[in-house]
């Protein structure tokens, strides 16, 4: 995945394989590395007060909309950004 492909998602919608909004790009984190687009910090919770990262491996547009290969709910339990 290109950086100048993902640096565009900032702010926009992530939605889950079954097309359930999960959040909003909040930022992209890169691979030390390889600098390499690695992480999308997602924005999460009825208030997007919720900070959680999913991988960006699979992660794909879908007209405005950035999909991920999970579901809302596997986001929301995974461990969180304090």
């Amino acid at each position: 995945m290109q950086i100048d492909t993902v640096s565009a998602w900032r702010g926009r919608t992530v939605v889950g394989a079954d097309g359930d909004t999960i959040g909003s790009v909040e930022e992209i984190y890169l691979d030390a590395q390889t600098n390499e687009p690695e992480w999308l910090a997602v924005r999460t919770g009825l208030f997007g007060m919720n900070l959680s990262f999913v991988p960006i491996a699979q992660a794909s547009e879908r007209g405005d909309d950035v999909q991920v290969p999970y579901d809302k709910s596997k986001v929301k339990d995974a461990p969180r950004v304090e």
